[in-house]
């Protein structure tokens, strides 16, 4: 399939954009272009970019308009939405919780998806989703072994527990520095590749324990071969919530053969579940029925993301 598409949003979307473009690129050999507003955010988050508007505008406006889809991450930048009326949108909402947005957007001939995460299937239910592409070709484990093992968390919020989206960041830092045994490597507002840098050279990761669901960061941690926690069961990682958090690390850090089968477990869920390579037909399928007026309506159930 050679069509052209033109990734817009506003923000950097935790690299989300950038990566999923990539994997596009090598995988669909599609000509992908992403232009954002901002590659960063206030909190010091810096994200690789491929085009960001304002530095060749109207090269960026030829390339709306050449485009043969155009597909909006969350939301858009332009004040003047013209060039989109008339063309083939694909709107994908990551945000939680759900946005404005979401109702504005109606007034395009677009076809609505979301992330296939599962806090966004329950908040966006009814629409179809597409999962968050990235490499595991590209990002491989250290092959570093350490005999205190490395716990990495980097929340992006900081937002208290009963709050949608919250990371617990004020509660889990709590549980880390009262689990004896460990390295703590607690971060935010960190530079993307600075992140990625971290995690990579850590033993687990710690997503979201309070959400019942995973987010880009477990995706990274099992692209690293990391012993990823998180509040949704899934054979690649560790199941635990906030309550059970302490034990949960206790587990792992004094059975090293289960910490050890963990980091293999998750490397294997990326490699064999969640390979570009195979989830790049998600894409391809949408865009397809998009440039033939077929709309999907094909929803992903929570059961098939486990």
């Amino acid at each position: 399939m050679s069509l052209k598409i033109v990734f817009l949003s506003r923000m950097p979307l935790a690299g989300a954009p950038w990566e999923t473009m990539k994997c596009l690129r090598k995988y669909a050999n599609l000509n992908v272009r992403w232009i954002c507003e901002c590659d960063r955010y206030p909190d010091g988050r810096v994200f690789p970019s491929d085009l960001v508007y304002g530095k060749g505008r109207e090269d960026h406006l030829k390339l709306i308009e050449e485009a043969d889809i155009v597909h909006i991450q969350t939301d858009h930048f332009l004040s003047d939405d013209s060039i989109l009326m008339g063309k083939k949108v694909l709107i994908q909402f990551h945000s939680c919780p759900k946005r404005g947005t979401y109702e504005m957007y109606k007034k395009y001939n677009a076809q609505y998806y979301t992330i296939r995460q599962p806090m966004q299937i329950r908040e966006y239910s009814g629409i179809p989703s597409l999962p968050t592409l990235l490499d595991p070709e590209e990002y491989t484990p250290s092959g570093e072994t350490h005999e205190v093992p490395v716990v990495v968390f980097a929340p992006s919020v900081n937002w208290e527990v009963n709050i949608k989206g919250s990371k617990a960041k004020r509660l889990v830092n709590l549980a880390l520095n009262e689990t004896k045994g460990i390295k703590v490597d607690s971060f935010m507002g960190v530079p993307y590749l600075e992140n990625l840098k971290r995690k990579k050279q850590a033993d687990i990761l710690i997503d979201d324990v309070v959400g019942d669901t995973f987010h880009k960061t477990t995706l990274e941690g099992c692209c690293f071969g990391l012993a990823v926690i998180t509040s949704w069961r899934s054979p690649g990682m560790v199941y635990s919530k906030l309550d059970s958090l302490s034990d949960t690390l206790r587990d792992l850090i004094e059975n090293r053969s289960v910490l050890e089968d963990s980091k293999r477990k998750s490397r294997e869920w990326m490699v064999n579940e969640w390979h570009p390579k195979d989830l790049v037909k998600n894409y391809l399928d949408a865009y397809e029925g998009l440039m033939n007026g077929k709309l999907n309506n094909t929803l992903c159930s929570l059961a098939e993301i486990s």
